[in-house]
């Protein structure tokens, strides 16, 4: 398989760092918002 620098450049190869960063970015805002969403102190529940 010839590979030449239209392939190396392509835009595809730097989509996928660009993705990659979002999923990153995007995971750590899911992630702080779950943990504010948590209560700060646990009680026991209360079954009746």
């Amino acid at each position: 398989m010839k590979r030449d620098i239209e392939t190396i450049d392509s835009p595809e190869l730097g989509n996928v760092g660009r993705r990659k960063a979002l999923k990153t970015i995007v995971g750590g805002v899911t992630a702080l918002a779950a943990y504010n969403v948590l209560p700060s102190k646990w009680g026991t529940p209360i079954i009746e």
